[in-house]
């Protein structure tokens, strides 16, 4: 396997991370915080990803209505 290709498959990003967290002093993790906007994240790298959960909350059913939201 080329060097570039093993050294490619070993870096990652971590998504919708707090930049003080567990991801954050990791190397080869493109740490991608609020402040960066992880919805813009476009590659190429795999992805670990937290996004905010308030959707599975226990008022998820009035953020949705606020929203409109009807997606998980």
């Amino acid at each position: 396997m080329p060097a570039e290709l093993s050294a490619a498959q070993s870096r990652m990003a971590a998504l919708f991370v707090d930049p003080n967290g567990v991801y954050a002093g990791l190397p080869d993790v493109d740490v991608w915080d609020e402040a960066r906007d992880a919805r813009l994240y476009a590659g190429p790298w795999p992805v670990v990803a937290h996004p905010p959960c308030a959707r599975w909350g226990q008022l998820a059913n009035v953020s949705s209505r606020l929203t409109g939201s009807t997606t998980a």
